[in-house]
Parts: C-alpha cells; sequence; structure tokens
C-alpha cells in the first residue's frame, strides 16, 4: 500500500502523481491521506512557476473517482509500505515511516522554498531530487536525483514547466521500482550545515532575478 498525503482542496501535484500511479498501481494500492492545513494568507510574487490547473476534486472527491480509499489523519490509514507526499505541512513525528517527497532542487545544495529561483540566483545547480523526508529539512536518504541543464534563451515558465514534469516523472520511476531504487540509496544528513536553508524569494530578490534572466 501507498499513501499519499494531501490538501483537502483540489490540488494540482497529488492529482498528477495519483493519475500517473494508476498505470503502476491497481487503486486499492493507493490511498489518499489527509494531512494537516492551514488556510495561509494570498502571497504576492513576481514569479509564477507551479502549474495550477487542478481537477475539480478534493481529496474525498479523487479517492472516489479512481475507487480508492481517503482516511482523515495518518494515524487511521493501514501502516503503508511508503508515503509519498503530494501536499502536507511540516510533518514533526516520522517515526518509523518511510515518506517520499519530490523536491524541486538539486539536494543538498539548495533546500527548503523557492528552490528553483535560489538555484538560479545563487548559481546552484539546477536540478530535482526524490529523497526520503528525515527530521533535517530536505536532506535524509536520496533515491533519485538530476541535475536540468537551462536551454539558450529559455525563459523562467518554461524551465520551471521542464523541472516540474522530471519531478513527477522521477517519483512515479521510483514508486514503481521502488527496491531498486531503494538498494542504492545514499543518505545526505551530514550537509545540513553545509547548505542553508531558503526561505520564500522576497520579490525585490525576484525583481533582481528577473532582469538577470532577461538579460541573458
Amino acid at each position: 500500500m501507498i499513501g499519499i498525503l494531501t490538501y483537502p482542496i483540489p490540488h494540482q501535484k497529488t492529482q498528477d502523481i495519483v493519475l500517473r500511479l494508476l498505470k503502476h498501481f491497481e487503486p486499492t494500492e493507493i490511498c489518499l491521506i489527509r494531512a494537516k492545513y492551514g488556510i495561509r494568507p494570498k502571497r504576492d510574487v513576481l514569479i509564477n512557476h507551479r502549474p495550477d490547473n487542478p481537477l475539480p476534486y478534493n481529496d474525498a472527491q479523487l479517492a472516489d473517482v479512481i475507487g480508492s480509499f481517503l482516511f482523515k489523519k495518518i494515524a487511521d490509514a493501514p501502516k503503508c509500505d511508503f508515503y509519498i507526499i503530494g501536499g502536507c505541512g511540516i510533518i514533526s513525528d516520522i517515526g518509523d515511516k518511510l515518506i517520499l517527497n519530490s523536491h524541486p532542487g538539486y539536494l543538498p545544495n539548495v533546500r527548503g522554498l523557492d528552490a528553483l529561483k535560489w538555484a538560479l540566483y545563487e548559481g546552484q545547480p539546477i536540478g530535482i531530487t526524490v529523497h526520503a523526508i528525515s527530521d533535517k529539512v530536505d536532506l535524509g536518504e536520496v533515491y533519485h536525483r538530476a541535475i536540468i541543464v537551462r536551454e539558450p534563451f529559455e525563459d523562467f515558465y518554461h524551465l520551471a514547466m521542464r523541472q516540474y514534469k522530471l519531478e513527477i516523472d522521477a517519483l512515479i520511476h521510483v514508486a514503481a521500482y521502488f527496491s531498486d531504487y531503494q538498494k542504492r540509496a545514499t543518505n545526505i544528513d551530514a550537509y545540513d550545515r553545509e547548505y542553508p536553508v531558503h526561505k520564500r524569494m522576497d520579490m525585490r530578490t525576484e525583481a533582481e532575478l528577473l532582469m538577470r534572466l532577461n538579460n541573458d
């Protein structure tokens, strides 16, 4: 059984993950688990870079449509072989759960939020990482990571869409062939002090980044 942690609202990444998993698993091998969700204040940004066109289903409706199950908290769900983060806040009690995350950055170099923006701003590798979460932000065991090369004159949006597609592709491949990837996993917790955890990029820094990209 694979548990998908998600929000109780229509959510693009969750839906992309679930629909792609159905190519490899039966609906009864997948369950949705409602994660803690708080309404966040709307935040102004200069650069939007995530797809936001979800199907009109919340978590309960999505589970019903695909013929799966929804559990309102992780304690109610059956023990899963592993869990996948579709969408959730900070997980404070991991315990012995194996929880996979697809991170839009090349770990350990670019940790935290707005990873693609910070990678471009700081000259770090652009990439994606599938890893098991640990008590250290965006570290843990790495199952797969890949570097993306920005093409000449490629704008931010198209680069971000390529990155998002690769992020989902890699996560699904790890889930489908998990035992093979698990044998090759490497732990990167030792890099905790070497690479900082980024917060959301402020608009002034975004404007500077946008100017740089437009001048490339």
